[in-house]
């Protein structure tokens, strides 16, 4: 059939005129290889490609210097024309003819019929009947003289018009400060978010396996550099949400949307998957799959590429590796590695010291296993962070595990970023630095490794890459409290403090139970001399702690008699009367209050205990302005090499 129409074809070639370009020639090839596929369902780009014998690549370029149009564009217009053809024919039923040219829902089919034409395909036949044929008499010798002037005028108007909306094209992107070509303020055109899947089945526990099955498809995708895939903890947040997906899209900062569901039976999967452009709420993709368990691994793949052909993403050999890669072939290690990941997703201590059982249940059954060595690395790295786990142990224990994992998949861009914020708490700044940059080349979708990267560059004392570097984070995490937080941080660090105070607001409005960006906010405000807002600010941080709230009266108290320096003197009080005081809080205190040599005893005791504060913020905080010509000081910056 395909052979009889490349025939037919070359003899239309042989009496085309002179005129006819070779990109007609083109244009109809693959108008050959569509139509010739109309009633196949799983016709898409990447067919089409091998059917022409081009890549991708050329067959986008081509077209869209041609038609303006992309790929899937180019075929769902040909399926459109052919059911116009066969509605105004009467051959089949509208859901008959939906199936036969190639759109497996019919519903999808009338949307996009209708989006085509501008009406639904059931009125053709009735439109059909309704048309009259325009009455067309010859024209007179002064009408033809008229309409040839007629036709230069408009010649002339519509080159003109042409013109300008080039030049609008052009400049007016320009003059608002957007770039198509990155993550700038504008829409990037391949950028997409995964929404969490929807758990269909009928045990609850199986949630686990829904949220991996969509972080495994997320993951595979991150490692496409052409498309910019938002982190899973920004698509978390629309968990069961109301929202239309343009208003999601519009939140993200994105054009496509993934959406799906999964139901799992015994033995047996289904997961319906559905890729949206999300301006004008256009179904590009949809399909549902069945599979056994066992053939579980090899469909997300599958799907991972499927959504990537339909955004004409051009893949490279080693990024086809990455999204083909199976990390294991032992379906219980894969089951036990979700697990850990749910209950490391949650944050809390529970959550990880959980995890950690998972992943090394995980590695038992499978010691090949590299994401369960990378699990295992997070959660002591996580643990030791926020005090859970013995710092010295805990970072060793990340260590190990993350070259361990290393050993495994050296293309991994997670253990990567692991050993970088390990080597910083290890004043190495230089191997921190490579670390981290190798992490983003190797997955540039890894919000995280810019934030730990954002963390470095304020460490050393380059605050405004720092804020260009936490900006990339939030544009691929743009709902992290903790991002927004560290950028509020760095605005600080800079001296823009009505930008400082904006970005602590929205971590607010995002998480009122974020208690320390009213610290972030009290200390904005005592730079500024506003001392009863500062009050205010901490009364707000006080009163979401059950045993700090009983002592606001007193904190008052403290402010009438002796005003902002009574505050400060009192939040030191509060803090020692603590089990486990702030050494770096403290010391931040001591130094607004100008007691130098006491801001520096409690600096000495976070270097010693090696709080991550210290290596972040040391250099450049506005707090310890006043310290930094004592001696003590720059010997703190020496130690951890950041002298200047």
């Amino acid at each position: 059939m395909l052979e009889s129409c490349f025939e037919d074809l070359l003899l239309r070639n042989k009496v085309m005129s002179e005129e006819e370009s070779m990109d007609q020639v083109f244009l109809n090839r693959l108008n050959c290889v569509v139509e010739n596929n109309l009633t196949n369902e799983q016709f898409g780009v990447k067919e089409l490609a091998q059917g022409i014998g081009m890549s991708r690549s050329q067959i986008h370029r081509k077209l869209q210097g041609l038609t303006h149009q992309s790929i899937s564009c180019f075929i769902r217009e040909i399926r459109l024309k052919k059911a116009m053809t066969l509605l105004q024919g009467n051959v089949a039923t509208v859901s008959e003819i939906s199936h036969q040219v190639g759109f497996r829902s019919p519903t999808y089919f009338n949307k996009c019929f209708h989006d085509y034409y501008g009406y639904p395909p059931g009125e053709v036949k009735k439109r059909s009947n309704e048309m009259l044929a325009p009455r067309i008499e010859p024209l007179k010798s002064n009408q033809r003289r008229d309409s040839a002037f007629g036709y230069r005028k408009l010649f002339f108007i519509s080159i003109s018009l042409m013109f300008f909306i080039l030049i609008a094209y052009f400049l007016i992107p320009q003059m608002r400060g957007e770039d198509s070509g990155s993550f700038g303020n504008s829409k990037v055109e391949k950028s997409i978010v995964v929404l969490p899947f929807k758990n269909l089945s009928a045990d609850i526990a199986n949630e686990y396996f829904t949220n991996g099955m969509m972080e495994d498809i997320l993951n595979r995708l991150a490692h496409i550099h052409e498309l910019k895939v938002i982190s899973r903890v920004s698509s978390e947040q629309y968990r069961g949400s109301s929202k239309t997906i343009t208003q999601i899209a519009t939140e993200l900062n994105v054009s496509y949307v993934l959406e799906g569901s999964i139901q799992k039976l015994e033995n047996k999967v289904r997961i319906f998957v559905q890729l949206i452009k999300a301006r004008d709420d256009q179904h590009i993709w949809s399909d549902r799959f069945d599979a056994e368990f066992d053939n579980l691994l090899s469909l997300q793949t599958d799907i991972a590429k499927r959504v990537a052909s339909e955004l004409e993403a051009v893949l490279t050999h080693d990024e086809i590796k990455q999204v083909e890669r199976k990390q294991t072939e032992n379906l219980e290690a894969y089951n036990l590695y979700l697990k850990g990941r749910f209950f490391w997703n949650k944050r809390t201590e529970e959550g990880v010291k959980r995890s950690l059982k998972y992943f090394e249940q995980s590695i038992i059954l499978d010691s090949s296993y590299a994401v369960a060595y990378a699990g295992l690395a997070d959660a002591y790295f996580v643990l030791a962070w926020w005090g859970w786990y013995p710092h010295k142990e805990g970072y060793a224990k990340s260590k190990e595990f993350a070259l361990k994992t290393l050993k495994i998949d050296p293309k991994l861009a997670e253990p990567h970023a692991t050993l970088g914020v390990i080597a910083e708490n290890e004043w190495n700044w230089a191997e921190a630095e490579r670390e981290f940059k190798r992490a983003i080349d190797l997955n540039k979708n890894y919000a995280i490794a810019h934030q730990w990267y954002a963390e470095y560059l304020s460490a050393v004392g380059k605050i405004d890459e720092a804020i260009e570097e936490i900006n990339k984070a939030l544009e691929l995490d743009p709902l992290s409290v903790i991002m927004h937080s560290m950028s509020g941080v760095y605005h600080y660090q800079k001296g823009y403090y009505e930008q400082a105070l904006a970005l602590h607001q929205i971590v607010l409005d995002m998480d009122n139970t974020f208690r320390y960006s009213h610290v972030d906010i009290f200390y904005i405000y005592l730079q500024q001399e506003k001392n009863i807002e500062a009050v205010d600010e901490i009364k707000k941080y006080l009163a979401k702690d059950t045993l700090d709230k009983k002592q606001i009266p007193s904190m008052e108290v403290a402010f009438e008699k002796s005003g902002i320096d009574g505050v400060l003197l009192w939040l030191i009080d509060l803090q020692l009367a603590k089990n486990a005081p702030e050494p770096y809080f403290i010391a931040e205190l001591y130094a607004k209050l100008g007691q130098k040599q006491k801001a520096l005893d409690w600096l000495e005791r976070a270097f010693a205990a090696r709080i991550g504060l210290i290596f972040v913020r040391l250099k450049n905080d506005r707090n310890l302005e006043n310290l930094h010509s004592e001696p003590r000081y720059k010997a703190l910056l020496k130690k951890m090499g950041l002298e200047d």
